[in-house]
């Protein structure tokens, strides 16, 4: 997926960050399916955003992996989100939709 493209998502989905940054994934996983951003929202929130843009089913197995790299990601940077979003291009599992909300994530449709 290209940075065009997120930047479309984001101005689809009315979605406006301050310093914006993109977080490279490669120490966390291989999959070149997924990417990430950072950034405060107009409330002041830090937000960690990701993009999903696999074919496959989304399944739980890797909203795990994925909430995984986000505490990483956390951890890493010492920022503590306090908004978490999922868009995704494919299919997705009720299982998966249900975990995103009990773990505080927003997903969405691309």
């Amino acid at each position: 997926m290209t940075k065009q493209e997120i930047y479309q998502v984001l101005e689809a989905k009315k979605i406006i960050l301050k310093n914006l940054s993109w977080i490279k994934l490669d120490k966390f996983t291989k999959k070149k399916t997924l990417a990430a951003l950072m950034g405060v929202d107009m409330k002041g929130f830090y937000t960690l955003l990701f993009f999903r843009s696999a074919k496959a089913r989304f399944l739980s197995k890797e909203f795990e992996a994925i909430d995984e790299i986000a505490g990483k990601i956390a951890e890493q940077t010492g920022v503590n989100f306090k908004k978490k979003a999922i868009f995704y291009s494919s299919d997705i599992c009720s299982k998966t939709a249900n975990l995103m909300k009990e773990n505080g994530y927003k997903h969405d449709f691309m």
